[in-house]
């Protein structure tokens, strides 16, 4: 009978316990999730920042991001030319060339 009434009593503190545990992984699960949820604002907000700092130093990640987007829309066999192209314009500066999609 002690015997019986002692593992219920190891059992109750190891249920408590478990709960306990339960929650805090629930609490840090729902952290974690706000988190990724808000990931791309965040992004967001440090590309928008860095703008002046990439004209000042004349990077254009943010403006080639744009025009890759848009190029992904096209047909492949025009994205495969202008992925080409603006490769070829890159590499060739002398050629003074420019590569542009218009009408998306």
């Amino acid at each position: 009978m002690k015997q019986t009434l002692q593992e219920r009593k190891d059992l109750s503190v190891k249920l408590a316990q478990a709960e306990k545990d339960k929650q805090t992984a629930q609490e840090e699960y729902k952290k974690k999730e706000q988190l990724l949820n808000e990931f791309p604002k965040i992004l967001a907000t440090l590309e928008e920042a860095t703008h002046p700092i990439q004209d000042y130093l004349d990077v254009k990640t943010s403006k080639e991001k744009t025009e890759l987007n848009v190029v992904s829309r096209l047909p492949k066999p025009l994205a495969t030319l202008y992925e080409k192209l603006s490769v070829f314009a890159k590499h060739f500066p002398l050629f003074e060339m420019s590569v542009k999609v218009k009408g998306l």
